[in-house]
């Protein structure tokens, strides 16, 4: 029996928004709808611009999510960019008509961001330095018709990508990275495709219907905010989110390697977390927004102390590690649980991908020094063990599980399962914080 839809305006909390999109989509991800929101009222209600790319499979929800937010009148849709998208230097009855002037202050929206990848690479790469320029809300363009064009102010944007994305990040990070990610987790594909096949006959009506409750939702939101410069995120999470986007930006820092071998040709200085915070502390702000504008908010929210939940705050930890290289973030995981190191072998296997191109990714790790390498040699190759500082910040925002052992190849190494998890492990991180904050 297909469930019966609220109207729009009956749409007055981000609870209601997401389980109303839930009777249309199968989310297994509980943070997409609310990410998606204060992604928009992050960018309308002050003045950092955030820039946030939808991870995802093809298939996986990114372009649904993408048109729900492109009701609303500040927003412009992008389906395509080239190097005379943002600025052409056409004008009319002697008016600036380029898209930068049409849409300031306002979000962009791109639904396959992974299409500006396949562009050719003087193409890709002036339309990714126009983008840095237009994120940092100050461009210029000389059109050599004495039509120069400038343009000062802020844009937002939206965009939707493969995990392709990731094989590109190297020519994002060492120019400077403005985007931040979040991976859309998952749902089992066979019922994904089941719920697929039910929203075949009346997709479009059902798109209609959440486009309308998210206008409804968000312009909601912004009414009810006043004084939204005045929120301020408590000094606890906003150093932990500090302490968070260090890590993350030096982890996804360039890397440049040797074309044909692929090894690590020269080390840049890592990106600074600057960009990065900003753009956290500001979707933080924006969670704070979102749940005062609840009209039957409880006394004892958060959001009264300009705080958010622990839920947000863990989409804010997963938005910055999900924006490191997913490479790397495969290496750096086990570094962390596996107290005693892994071997080259032994992370190869637990990854299920060849020797060679392990090594690689440790080879990057190393270099941006989140690890130290002892040369080895043999079947097992070279052992690598996270540095401390690193281990700390890890395990004490992603709570893993760990392990008092290393990580060696099948050949000298048991079931896996079979390993106990360190039984001190509050121990471990009570033990930890004092050093950290000593580091730090």
């Amino acid at each position: 029996m297909a469930e019966k839809f609220l109207k729009p305006e009956e749409i007055t909390s981000i609870e209601i928004l997401e389980k109303e999109v839930g009777k249309v989509l199968l989310l297994a991800d509980k943070g997409v709808t609310k990410m998606v929101v204060a992604t928009i009222i992050g960018n309308r209600l002050f003045d950092s611009p955030i820039w946030v790319l939808l991870v995802a499979p093809p298939s996986g929800g990114k372009t649904e999510m993408i048109l729900m937010v492109e009701g609303l009148d500040f927003i412009y849709a992008v389906d395509d960019l080239t190097v005379n998208t943002f600025a052409s230097g056409m004008k009319r009855a002697g008016k600036e008509t380029s898209l930068l002037h049409k849409i300031n202050n306002g979000i962009i929206t791109f639904k396959d961001f992974t299409s500006i990848l396949s562009k050719n690479k003087e193409a890709r790469g002036e339309i990714l330095k126009q983008l840095r320029q237009i994120y940092d809300g100050d461009y210029s363009k000389r059109t050599g018709n004495d039509a120069d064009i400038q343009w000062k102010g802020k844009i937002g944007a939206l965009a939707g990508c493969t995990e392709s994305i990731y094989r590109f990040l190297s020519e994002f990070s060492d120019m400077g990275d403005r985007f931040i990610m979040y991976n859309i987790e998952q749902p089992d594909r066979i019922e994904q495709a089941r719920r697929a096949l039910q929203n075949t006959e009346d997709m479009s009506e059902k798109r209609a219907h959440l486009k309308a409750c998210f206008t409804s939702f968000m312009t909601h939101c912004i009414e009810k905010t006043e004084d939204a410069e005045d929120v301020t995120i408590d000094g606890e999470v906003q150093e932990s989110l500090i302490r968070v986007a260090d890590f993350a930006t030096r982890a996804r820092s360039a890397v440049l390697t040797d074309f044909k071998s692929g090894l690590v040709d020269y080390v840049p200085k890592a990106e600074m977390p600057g960009r990065m915070i900003a753009q956290l502390v500001t979707l933080a702000s924006a969670f704070v927004c979102i749940n005062r504008a609840n009209p039957h908010l409880t006394p004892n929210h958060p959001a009264h102390k300009g705080k958010i939940t622990e839920d947000e705050e863990r989409m804010l930890f997963k938005t910055a590690f999900d924006s490191i290289p997913r490479q790397r973030r495969d290496a750096i995981y086990p570094l962390a649980q596996y107290l005693g190191g892994v071997s080259t072998a032994g992370l190869a296997t637990k990854l299920e991908l060849p020797t060679e191109s392990v090594k690689k990714y440790l080879q990057q790790v190393n270099a941006l020094g989140l690890c130290t390498r002892v040369k080895k040699g043999g079947k097992q190759g070279d052992m690598w063990k996270m540095k401390d500082q690193w281990r700390q910040i890890m395990l004490k925002i992603e709570k893993l599980e760990v392990y008092d052992q290393e990580l060696l190849g099948d050949d000298s190494a048991g079931d896996e399962e079979d390993w106990d998890a360190v039984d001190s492990y509050k121990q471990i991180i009570e033990g930890l914080d004092e050093s950290l904050d000593a580091r730090l």
